[in-house]
Order: structure tokens, then sequence, then C-alpha cells
């Protein structure tokens, strides 16, 4: 089916508060959608179709959430330059050397009159080599986007796996070598990632880079591929996060990053898990908002982060995540 096929569905599923999630995974314009939701035993949900975990939260904790009340949530405010400015020099202070990094999220609330499931609809449009989904939780709340990372693919059947590094980030089509600052910060993922599938004495091959190109901008992407038979839930929970989304060393940065970020990611940057023909997928939810209603329309709460190492230029930054929003701002903007 089309997204479009789906409209009627999504506003029932909305109008009675009822669990649902619509998808469709790279490479392919078919969406699919799940209304029935039940907990599991197993870390990473690999009994479920479909799954969401918080960023740095416990996975199957938040599986068995989904379905939950709604909670008492921090309130999302925009984060302004200047405690962006705080928060990058404290970051800085912290780094000890030019191979580590934290990255920094904020928060951008846009008040539209836009129907958020139109707005995800022009989002996905041109946008099918990323993970594209929407879904409402009681707990989490209603939320969409159109990520270009995955986590982690295995297939029950061939025991085959695929992961990646996607860090780095600049204006698209630029025809020059990726500069130092970037290559630092990629470099720290692949690092990371080897390390971790080594720890767990899994062999690899590492394609060649390339450039990931997302609306005006790309990403340094390495791929990972390899074969073994594991419990795809172990691979996912050593990779996650990855210092693409958290920083590196991981334990120093998430403690940084708690102690700078006045916002809770929640779902951003967090996991989206499907059991789709016998293959397992987890999908780094990146580009993507959460929507809430009020009085005059809807508040969409836009989610962008950036790599700070002791190479970054505040502006530079800043800028970058401006980039990573521009998707969502403009079709809210349309």
């Amino acid at each position: 089916m089309t997204f479009k096929d789906l409209h009627n569905d999504i506003l029932e599923f909305l109008d009675k508060k009822k669990p649902f999630a619509v998808y469709s995974l790279p490479n392919t314009d078919v969406f699919h959608i799940i209304d029935t939701f039940e907990s599991s035993d197993t870390t990473v949900d690999t009994d479920l179709s479909f799954s969401v975990s918080r960023f740095n939260a416990d996975i199957k904790q938040d599986t068995e959430l989904f379905l939950q009340t709604a909670r008492n949530e921090k309130a999302l405010i925009s984060t302004d330059f200047d405690d962006y400015r705080h928060a990058f020099d404290y970051i800085q202070s912290k780094l000890e050397s030019v191979d580590e990094k934290v990255v920094l999220s904020r928060v951008y609330n846009l008040s539209s009159k836009s129907n958020p499931i139109y707005v995800a609809e022009k989002l996905f449009e041109g946008r099918s080599r990323s993970f594209r989904y929407l879904f409402f939780s009681p707990f989490f709340g209603f939320w969409f986007g159109a990520t270009p990372e995955l986590l982690l693919e295995y297939d029950f059947k061939t025991h085959g796996y695929k992961t990646m590094a996607l860090a780095g980030t600049r204006k698209s089509g630029t025809d020059i070598e990726w500069d130092t600052k970037n290559m630092h910060e990629h470099n720290a993922v692949c690092a990371f990632i080897e390390n971790e599938l080594s720890k767990l004495n899994l062999k690899y091959s590492k394609s060649s880079s390339e450039n990931v190109k997302y609306g005006e901008i790309e990403h340094l992407c390495h791929r990972y591929t390899g074969n073994a038979m594991i419990d795809p839930c172990i691979i996912a929970e050593a990779l996650n996060p990855t210092p693409a989304v958290c920083g590196y060393p991981r334990d120093k940065a998430r403690l940084v990053i708690g102690e700078v970020e006045k916002h809770d990611r929640e779902c951003y940057a967090g996991l989206i898990n499907v059991l789709h023909d016998n293959k397992f997928y987890s999908f780094v939810n990146l580009r993507c908002c959460k929507v809430s209603k009020t009085n005059i329309g809807y508040c969409y709460h836009i989610f962008a982060g950036g790599g700070i190492n002791q190479l970054s230029d505040i502006n530079e930054e800043w800028n970058e995540t401006e980039s990573k929003m521009k998707s969502i701002i403009d079709v809210i903007n349309a």
C-alpha cells in the first residue's frame, strides 16, 4: 500500500488514541500498518513487528512501556543559541584528545496548522533510501521521521548481518576531500563498531567509503557486513548507542550529555525495531519530530544533533543542526 492509502486508518487510530505504527523499509515505497502490540521478554524486541526505544534507555523496558498510559513529561523548549553555546563550551572543556567527541542535540519547536499526516507524507516523498515511519503510543506520543541510519539488519535465514558507520556532515555535492574534523568524527564511529564486533568474535567486511545524500546535506558512510549464527539482540545491544548519536568514549559522552542537554531526547536518537519477512531491522531515529496538539493547531518538536570535538566551530555546528532540521521545517511550511 502507499502512504496515501493509509490516511483514513491513521486518522481513525489517532482519533481513538489507539497505538499503531506505519513504516516503509529503505528502497521501497510500500507502506505497512501495525495495530497489534504485545509485550515481549526479549531485550531488543525480535518477537514484535514494531517496537521503539528512547535514547540511552533500557530497550526491553521501553518495549513494555509502548502501551502504557501517558507519563509526566519535561517540557520540550526550543534550544536557544546561548544555551547551545554554554553546552558547546562545556563539552570542549571536557575533551581530552582530538579523538574524543560528544554529540550535542537541540530541539526546535514550530507551531503550525499543517496536518502532521500530510507533513509526514511530504517528508517521505523522495526519501525512498531512508526508513520512513509514523507511530502513536500512549506513552511516547505521536512521532514521524525518515532516518538514513541503520543500526542493524539481520537475516534469520542466511544469518547475514549489516551495520553502518554514518558520521560526518557537509553540504551535498562538495567535490573535495572530507575535512579533518569530520574524518576524526567518522573514524571514531568506525573504530567503535569494529571494536564491538571484534569483542563478539564476529568477522566482518568493510566497504569503501561513500557519501550518503540526504536533502541538501551528505554524510560519510562505511558499511559493514558479516555472517554469524547469533541472536541479533546481542549485536544491537553492543552497538547502541553508537558514537554517531552519543559520542566517544561512549560512557563519558553519556554522562556529559546528561549534564548539558536541558531537554529530554525522548525517542530522538533511540531505536525503531522492525521484524519483517524473516529479517530483523533496527534503525536509529534521526530526522524526526514529535507532534503535540495545541489550541490553534500543532506544535512540531524537531530534533537534530552533531558531534563536537576539539576541532569543532560553534557556528558551523549550529548551522549543521539547522541543515538537518531543514527537511522537516520545509515540508511543514510548504
